[in-house]
């Protein structure tokens, strides 16, 4: 997710809720956030504590799934209908790609271990953040 989605969703919900950021140490840092950078068996125990969920298509997303933890899920490189859960809010990008697919990937429509200058659309607001906040929102 770009970094300036992610910040303005950390603006709007750490209003109501303490917010946690499973990241690696090398990410960057959001502002008003607790990073998580805990080794992934110690991160799957704080799963279950939590009250509300907002991944990209990740590891989190399959333990969440796992755990019966329905979540809302930000696809970037890959779709729901492949790698994803129906138990999830899905949310799949607005923006128009400017990258040529993957074409002669099984799986994978785009190259998700590139680096930032890959980013396959034409713009950083890809998502429409109220859909976000309202799936966050609606989660059971």
């Amino acid at each position: 997710m770009p970094i300036e989605i992610a910040q303005k969703l950390v603006n709007y919900f750490s209003k109501s809720y303490r917010i946690l950021h499973i990241k690696s140490p090398e990410q960057p840092n959001l502002q008003g956030v607790e990073p998580l950078t805990l080794p992934y068996r110690e991160l799957y125990a704080v799963f279950p504590l939590s009250t509300k969920r907002l991944f990209i298509d990740s590891f989190s997303q399959h333990v969440a799934a796992a755990l019966d933890l329905q979540s809302t899920v930000v696809w970037i490189g890959n779709k729901p209908e492949v790698f994803g859960y129906p138990e999830h809010i899905n949310i799949t990008p607005s923006a128009n790609y400017v990258r040529e697919l993957n074409k002669f990937s099984y799986l994978d429509q785009f190259d998700i271990s590139g680096q930032i200058q890959q980013f396959p659309y034409d713009t950083v607001n890809v998502f429409d953040i109220n859909k976000i906040i309202e799936a966050v929102n609606k989660q059971k």
